[in-house]
């Protein structure tokens, strides 16, 4: 399946040679081009494009005897669920070829049938009373204390469902069933047929520092059995309360619910669990330098309230910047983010990149920071430069469409070395970043670009920065 967008010519499958494959070893496919699909793509090649599957079969009728082209109508292709609808079961349901004795279960590790669905994921059998339990909505980005818990839960089946029990557990002990009365509409329903619903079963009081784990699954539809199973579970597992209050970074105390031993712990729990109030990290003064570089993407929950904010007391981290890690801090997509009082140092005599922003960052302030790149005496611009807002990873000077908004960049030291060379440019706005605001920063023995500016930048403020080579002893 791929969608009819774009301009660039696609297959569905592409045969090389008529050589390598006998048509009677191509049978039974499904390839779907999209409702109306441009002239650039096509269903396959083979000794010649094939724009559909008449096509191909015109020219070796031998091919594809049985095989369809229609829309697989995919359960919930958004959470990886590429089974086949329900309105196809006349077209693929039992459609493939038996090969039960090379591949006899599929993706999910279910049975194959012994005539298979074509792809990955095996139909059930149509049947009626068939539910299905999708996906947890919530909790998602939540505080400590009582939450709800809701499921997604949905009609796979022949029939009408006007009633569905719905059975749960939080890490393995189980909660008051929830019985839910509506009506779930077949998907091979007329029109638009509502065919699922959002339930929420019941709450829970959820801890901090708890790893937890929910199932949900329903169980007799219309108050009869399920015939189908594999679809009834919904999971939930390893979920957390998100972040809100004050922690530490201090790698000579033991980890805990508060502490953490490094950056990227902390980042990887900001990640992996996002905010749900604001949060500060008080790094532990003189427990430097740390081994580390500083990637953050966007943080879920984040806003003008859940702030994150991080002080670092002074302390340095320091990183051996390589052609493919040189960025000594990245924000690619982080918004609400404030870093204040960290060093970042770069020992890498060819390459260090301070810091890049873009992504769609936004409201993100760097701030009484330095960057020091007094080792590097590199001068490829590809690898060597201050602070950028810009498009690629290797280009300080490239556009794009959205990079940043609204950041300050504010009393900052970016440090170059006094011999010939290093970093060759010290700070680049570029188009598709706006609203940014360089204040009062030292840029110090550049090789060649104190400061960049792109073209088309609206509300860029540069203010009170000093740009010198005053250390330089080399003049090149």
């Amino acid at each position: 399946t791929f969608p009819a967008s774009g301009t660039n010519t696609r297959y569905g499958y592409y045969h090389g040679t008529t050589n390598g494959f006998p048509p009677a070893n191509v049978q039974r496919n499904n390839i779907w081009r999209g409702p109306a699909p441009a002239t650039n793509l096509y269903h396959s090649y083979h000794g010649g494009n094939r724009l559909n599957l008449s096509d191909l079969q015109a020219a070796y009728p031998a091919m594809e005897v049985g095989s369809h082209s229609v829309n697989p109508e995919y359960e919930d292709p958004l959470l990886g669920d590429f089974t086949p609808g329900l309105n196809t079961m006349t077209t693929l349901y039992q459609n493939g070829q038996n090969l039960g004795g090379v591949v006899p279960v599929d993706i999910r590790n279910y049975q194959r049938a012994a005539l298979p669905t074509p792809g990955a994921f095996e139909m059930p059998e149509p049947s009626n009373n068939n539910a299905a339990a999708t996906i947890f909505t919530e909790p998602v980005s939540y505080c400590e204390g009582v939450n709800n818990v809701t499921v997604v839960i949905k009609n796979a089946g022949l029939n009408n469902i006007d009633s569905v029990r719905i059975h749960w557990e939080v890490n393995g002990v189980p909660q008051t069933p929830f019985y839910y009365i509506g009506l779930l509409e077949s998907p091979l329903n007329q029109g638009n047929p509502v065919i699922s619903d959002t339930v929420t079963i019941g709450t829970y009081n959820f801890l901090n520092g708890v790893s937890y784990n929910l199932k949900a699954w329903t169980y007799l539809p219309n108050g009869q059995q399920d015939p189908i199973n594999i679809n009834d579970t919904a999971y939930l597992l390893d979920s957390r309360t998100s972040m809100s209050g004050v922690y530490t970074i201090n790698p000579t105390q033991p980890p805990s619910v508060t502490n953490y031993q490094s950056f990227q712990l902390f980042i990887d729990d900001l990640h992996a669990y996002g905010v749900c109030g604001p949060v500060v990290a008080n790094v532990a003064a003189n427990t430097g330098p740390y081994v580390e570089r500083l990637y953050f993407r966007n943080i879920a929950g984040t806003s003008q309230i859940n702030t994150v904010r991080i002080n670092g007391n002074g302390n340095m981290l320091q990183h051996n910047s390589t052609t493919v890690e040189a960025h000594l801090l990245k924000l690619d997509g982080t918004k609400y983010l404030t870093i204040d009082n960290l060093i970042f140092k770069s020992i890498n005599i060819n390459y260090g990149w301070g810091a890049m922003i873009w992504g769609g960052s936004a409201y993100d302030s760097i701030i009484n920071c330095t960057f020091d790149l007094t080792t590097t005496t590199g001068t490829s611009s590809a690898y060597c430069n201050g602070i950028t807002f810009n498009g690629s990873l290797t280009s300080p000077t490239t556009t794009a469409t959205t990079i940043a908004t609204n950041c300050y960049i504010g009393y900052n030291k970016i440090l170059g070395p006094t011999t010939n060379n290093g970093y060759y440019y010290g700070i680049t706005i570029m188009q598709g970043a706006n609203n940014i605001t360089v204040e009062g920063n030292e840029i110090a023995n550049y090789y060649v670009y104190g400061m960049y500016l792109g073209s088309t930048l609206t509300n860029t403020r540069i203010l009170k920065n000093t740009f010198h080579r005053a250390n330089k002893i080399g003049t090149t």
